[in-house]
């Protein structure tokens, strides 16, 4: 007679993030500088991670991004190439809360831009979550 043995899935339990609000808003009931939380905050910190160039940030030189550099060569897909895997590289190197499931870049001939959809996963979390922010030169 085999004895039977079921599997259970065990979950990782996921991290609490918390960040400020760079708007800079202010909670109603604390008075304090208004947060972000869990995956508002990871959004926020990978904006600031690729709209910031490398030199930007004090006393950490090497923290950024060429993509500022990228925008401002034809619009075209090697370009739209050279920034996801830009963005590919700046992720593994600068953040490891996050796993990158898919980035998707559109060009946007008329409005000189590129529109970035990332779909990335928190680690220890099973559901997937989408950024979307739109890269364009400065005017």
């Amino acid at each position: 007679m085999s004895k039977t043995v079921r599997r259970r899935d065990f979950t990782v339990p996921v991290k609490q993030y918390k960040d400020i609000d760079l708007c800079f808003r202010i909670n109603p009931v604390t008075g304090d500088i208004a947060t972000k939380s869990n995956e508002e905050a990871i959004k926020q910190a990978l904006k600031n991670l690729m709209l910031t160039k490398p030199g930007e940030k004090p006393f950490n030189p090497n923290i950024g991004s060429r993509i500022h550099e990228l925008l401002f060569e034809p619009l075209d897909d090697f370009t739209a190439d050279a920034l996801e895997a830009e963005i590919r590289n700046n992720v593994a190197q600068f953040d490891a809360r996050i796993q990158i499931i898919d980035i998707d870049i559109v060009t946007l001939i008329y409005d000189n831009a590129y529109s970035a959809t990332m779909e990335f996963r928190i680690i220890g979390s099973p559901v997937a979550q989408e950024i979307n922010f739109v890269l364009k030169r400065p005017e």
